[in-house]
């Protein structure tokens, strides 16, 4: 008799485990990275991915781009993205350069790593709210 409810018992933890763990993962992947969780935002952004609910979180700035400067002039700079095609993006002298401390837009150069925020043109370009800098 007590080998049927150690069984049972044991039967039942594993039951109610492996749902706790599942429904644990499913949970995860509901969850959306905290709006100044930049890192967490760009790794996302690497896979070529808008993450849920950014598009409203950042209230009519458009689509946030990232991707390697593959070109720049004196007003934008070109940015190749994770699928393959490039965007331009204006960058103003308002415009928020960043690494882990503010920076300038002279530090923007070819093959360095880009994370853009800003308006969203007609044609596709993008005015630059923000620049952060690094990978």
């Amino acid at each position: 008799m007590n080998n049927k409810i150690l069984i049972s018992v044991v039967a039942t933890a594993l039951v109610v485990g492996t749902a706790g763990f599942f429904g644990g993962m499913q949970y995860q992947k509901t969850r959306r990275p905290a709006m100044g969780d930049f890192q967490a935002m760009r790794e996302q952004f690497r896979t070529g991915e808008l993450p849920q609910g950014v598009e409203g979180r950042l209230q009519g700035q458009g689509r946030p781009v990232s991707g390697e400067i593959i070109g720049q002039d004196e007003e934008s700079i070109t940015v190749k993205l994770p699928n393959g095609s490039s965007r331009i993006i204006f960058v103003g002298d308002e415009t928020q350069i960043s690494e882990s401390t503010p920076s300038a837009k002279d530090r923007l150069t070819e093959g360095m790593q880009v994370f853009v925020t800003g308006s969203e043109n007609s044609d596709g370009s993008l005015n630059a709210t923000s620049v952060q800098i690094g990978e």
